[in-house]
């Protein structure tokens, strides 16, 4: 039987328990068609979600992939099949376990703050609400404006002059479990 795993390593979302284990197996009915291991032993897949900084975006996928050896996938990067944003969003989402946010100050507002794109604000609650906030790390641009229910997620400040110094720490949140 396959369950999901909730303990040492948080890229394997499934693992599979012995056939004597004394768990009911009626909550997880059809278990092995409904659930997916969205990561292969060897490598982890991770939802980047991003605003309109092209460099940042590509040092961070470059990051994932080469230092982690991650499978890092961006929604912009994917075929369209068709789909509305919505769907291709949902769609995509299904191969991953884990997202990082990147948020940057993208937006002026009338009163001279700047703040993130909205479609990111918006994929903070989605992959919050899918991945469970645990698997969720906001990397925020210093300066820009946040909502104020925001506490409860990963969160590493950054500055953009700067942004490779923020790798390490993201290593080890995403190792440790978060």
């Amino acid at each position: 039987m396959i369950v999901p795993n909730r303990h040492r390593n948080p890229f394997k979302l499934f693992t599979r328990l012995p056939s004597n284990s004394n768990l009911s197996t009626s909550r997880f009915h059809n278990s092995e068609e409904q659930y997916t291991d969205c990561s292969s032993t060897t490598s982890m897949s991770v939802f980047i979600s991003h605003g309109h900084v092209e460099l940042l975006k590509y040092q961070l996928k470059d990051f994932v992939k080469t230092r982690l050896g991650g499978e890092p996938l961006i929604l912009s990067e994917q075929p369209n099949n068709g789909m509305t944003i919505v769907e291709k969003l949902e769609s995509a989402s299904e191969k991953c376990n884990k997202a990082i946010i990147l948020l940057t100050k993208d937006d002026e507002m009338a009163n001279g703050n700047k703040r993130g794109r909205q479609n990111v604000i918006h994929e903070i609650g989605f992959f919050q609400g899918k991945y469970g906030r645990k698997n969720v790390i906001l990397l925020c641009e210093e300066g820009v404006e946040l909502f104020t229910n925001i506490s409860g997620i990963v969160s590493i400040q950054f500055d953009r002059k700067h942004f490779p110094e923020v790798f390490e720490q993201l290593r080890e949140e995403l190792h440790s479990g978060i």
